[in-house]
């Protein structure tokens, strides 16, 4: 055997790697005093109250189950007492179970979802147990990314709560130091947030807190707070979820009364909103509230303290804000260039424009007058078509004279159509409406409409319908075609192809076949329009008459079109021998419409809109029908209030009670207008006494 080379064998010997040379961290470069240094990442991510419990994590998510599954239960299950009971039991051992880890789990990324779920859900005790628990604590969760939005839930939902004391005076002071009231905890929450609201109001988390707050604090009436509270609701999500969550609300045993939604609101509240545009104005100076204003994050909570400043406090003291933002805009002579300039910059960018909107809607009469002469006339050619400014223009519309009408009046006819063409039609329904409530020049208006979409030379009353309706003036249709193509499924988002962005058009496919879709903005014109008073709504209620029944039928289960049927049965200008005829055409056709979606809400409203001798034609030209309308999804809400059984037995006592019927309705509409204008009394009252403090 040849000899191994035993060297050649051996191994070599294992060498090190050089270790890499450290390299030094490096040293912050000094840089300018005013530079504050950037916290380190750590403290970042340290939650500002602590770290949270696993086991109370793991009990807060089987809480979210329940609520959950309560959620997916039908919604219109009549639950016992005892299951009522059972749940509202389990919302306060949760409240327990939860009481001093609530700050804690308010700014947990996880459980702060739930806490705000809890918020809605739970009763009005519960509700004050939650805002008491966050006391003292607001100015830190405000800017914390989670804690800020239990904050703007649990002061949001606070307002229940809010409204029932007020409605009763004892409970609405102190009731002890352990136990205070809803309307103590909310003062004093924004007394905590007033020292810091100049800085909230370019925090991107505290911003949104900041707006609500405001708009709480300056509301005028508790409509104006619920619909605040209904935005808020975390069920809101569909239709369908906020009916599932009536379940939920049947546990709560402290309901609001009619009582207290007309007791005012606290006169503390508006006092304390001037104390924040008050201290907002007097910290930040012009520039920085220039900034706000094209912000997106700042431009919400300005809206609102522009809203504070313009219609609370002392008469001489109101427009402080508006003044610092707009030099020389709250006086009633011609502004500076540079304001001028500075509002129409405002006017056409998509965040300032909602400033500038809420500058028109609530600026003194005669600070709008000397907006209106100085920046808005002279421009309006150009505002009423620009993509953004149209919307404040329409605001402004709104608020003119007669004299201004008529400057509006005056604009030449292509600027209209061009309106149209571009699907910008807010200042066209905005003139409409002023100059319906003004009652002036309703003539003109009329006449604008028909040059906008190349109506002047028409004989054809459906066409007139038709082409404002699709919003297309430049191709007549023709008379014969339905306004909506009949389909078994109708599409309630049509395909629309919009030429160089602007409004809707038709598809090839439409285009070919002769017939288009409605849409809003031409339904919201039809509907302005027919508020004109008589004879001048005469040109859409004739219209309508005049269009084949395929084509009325077709009309009524649009989701869109069907809204103008509405329109005309509710206006009072609309004469009632229209009302009679168009209620009159679809007798033999109310079967269609009760077996349809939304055909079915149309026919509730055409046979409550009948008399007697009408009603009484359309139950018999349903006898043939009923058995199919009884298994029908929607056609038994009708047949409820036609009540054939009744008028087969006993005619004459079907007819007490239809006409019973009819004067109910009268009077609950006559007692619901009287109760709003008591409402108003009550709130100019409670601004008066504001005012003299």
């Amino acid at each position: 055997m040849p000899k191994i080379d035993k060297e050649k064998r051996q191994r070599g010997k294992k060498h090190k790697k050089p270790k890499e040379a450290e390299i030094p961290p490096e040293e912050p470069h000094a840089g300018p005093s005013w530079i504050a240094p950037q916290p380190a990442v750590h403290d970042l991510d340290q939650p500002p109250f602590g770290a949270l419990d696993p086991d109370l994590k793991a009990y807060l998510r089987s809480v979210d189950l329940k609520l959950n599954e309560w959620r997916d239960t039908a919604w219109d299950i009549q639950l016992t007492q005892d299951e009522l009971q059972g749940e509202k039991l389990f919302l306060d051992a949760t409240v327990t179970e939860l009481k001093g880890k609530e700050l804690v789990l308010a700014t947990d990324p996880d459980c702060s979802k739930i806490m705000e779920r809890i918020g809605h859900v739970v009763d009005n005790d519960a509700k004050r147990a939650l805002l008491q628990a966050l006391a003292g604590s607001y100015p830190t969760l405000v800017k914390d990314r989670f804690g800020s939005h239990v904050c703007q839930t649990f002061l949001k939902v606070a307002t229940e709560p809010l409204q029932e004391e007020a409605a009763d005076d004892d409970t609405s002071e102190t009731k002890s130091e352990s136990s205070p009231s809803v309307t103590h905890l909310f003062v004093n929450a924004a007394k905590e947030l007033l020292p810091i609201s100049p800085s909230m109001l370019s925090d991107p988390f505290a911003a949104h807190v900041l707006s609500d707050v405001l708009l709480i604090l300056s509301a005028r009436s508790w409509a104006d707070i619920q619909a605040l509270r209904e935005e808020a609701s975390e069920w809101r999500t569909s239709k369908a979820t906020r009916r599932k969550h009536h379940r939920i609300q049947q546990q709560q045993s402290n309901e609001i009364t009619a009582g207290s939604i007309e007791s005012p609101v606290p006169a503390e509240f508006a006092h304390l909103a001037k104390q924040f545009s008050d201290k907002i104005t007097g910290e930040m100076s012009s520039e920085d509230l220039r900034h706000c204003a094209f912000d997106q994050v700042a431009s919400p909570a300005l809206q609102a303290l522009l809203k504070v400043d313009l219609t609370l406090g002392k008469l001489k003291r109101r427009g402080q804000l508006l003044e610092s933002l707009l030099p020389g805009l709250t006086s009633e002579s011609i502004p500076p260039p540079q304001t001028i300039s500075l509002f129409s910059s405002m006017a056409r960018d998509k965040v300032a424009s909602h400033v500038v909107e809420t500058i028109a809607a609530h600026v003194p009469d005669s600070t709008f007058r000397a907006i209106w002469k100085s920046c808005l006339s002279p421009a309006l050619t150009d505002l009423v078509n620009d993509p953004l400014a149209n919307f404040s223009i329409a605001t402004a519309v709104s608020r003119l004279s007669e004299a201004e009408v008529r400057d509006v009046v005056e604009l030449p006819g292509e600027v209209w159509a061009a309106t149209v063409a571009k699907g910008r039609t807010g200042p066209l329904k905005a003139l409409i409406d002023r100059a319906a409530l003004l009652s002036v020049l309703e003539g003109e208006v009329v006449q604008i409409v028909c040059k906008a979409f190349g109506l002047e030379n028409s004989t054809d009353p459906a066409m007139v319908v038709n082409r404002i309706l699709t919003l297309d003036p430049d191709e007549a249709m023709e008379t014969e075609s339905p306004l909506v193509t009949p389909d078994s499924m109708p599409s309630m988002y049509p395909n629309r192809l919009k030429a160089r962005g602007y409004g809707p058009r038709r598809t090839k496919q439409s285009h070919a076949s002769g017939s288009s879709e409605p849409t809003v903005q031409g339904a919201l014109i039809l509907q302005s329009m027919l508020r004109l008073s008589d004879p001048h709504n005469a040109m859409i209620s004739e219209g309508i008459d005049s269009m084949t029944v395929e084509a009325r039928v077709s009309l009524s289960t649009s989701p869109i079109a069907s809204r103008i049927l509405d329109a005309l049965l509710d206006s009072p200008t609309v004469p009632a021998k229209a009302k009679r005829k168009l209620v009159s055409s679809f007798i033999g056709q109310y079967n269609i419409l009760a077996d349809d979606k939304l055909g079915s809400r149309v026919a509730e409203n055409l046979y409550k809109a009948a008399d007697p001798f009408l009603r009484e034609r359309i139950a018999r030209s349903l006898f043939e029908h009923e058995h199919q309308l009884r298994q029908s999804t929607y056609g038994r809400f009708l047949l409820n209030h036609v009540n054939i059984p009744l008028l087969k037995r006993s005619p004459e006592e079907w007819k007490r009670a239809q006409a019973r019927s009819i004067v109910e309705a009268a009077s609950a509409t006559s007692s619901t207008s009287g109760k709003r204008k008591r409402e108003k009394d009550e709130i100019e009252e409670l601004f008066q006494a504001s005012r003299k403090r």
